[in-house]
């Protein structure tokens, strides 16, 4: 079911590490699905972005509730 959704969807642990992700997400990112478990998003993104990524997904364990951002990500000379 995963795999043939639009939707980007994957699981990363507390630490940040990909535990799975859909093929529309490792498409987008150009990495295939199995390369991605144990990655960080260092791995995906430059570091200034993949920190505060990381940064804001500690916010939302810190807090134990539920946070909304809107994140803009430059991929493949797009905003997404």
């Amino acid at each position: 079911v995963l795999d043939h959704v639009p939707a980007l969807i994957y699981l990363r642990d507390v630490q940040g590490h990909f535990l799975l992700a859909n093929e529309r997400y490792a498409h987008l990112n150009s990495v295939s699905p199995g390369a991605l478990p144990g990655q960080d998003l260092h791995g995906l993104w430059n570091a200034s972005t993949a920190d505060e990524l990381l940064a804001k997904d500690r916010a939302v364990i810190a807090s134990g509730t539920t946070l909304t951002f809107e994140e803009v990500l430059r991929h493949r000379d797009q905003d997404r």
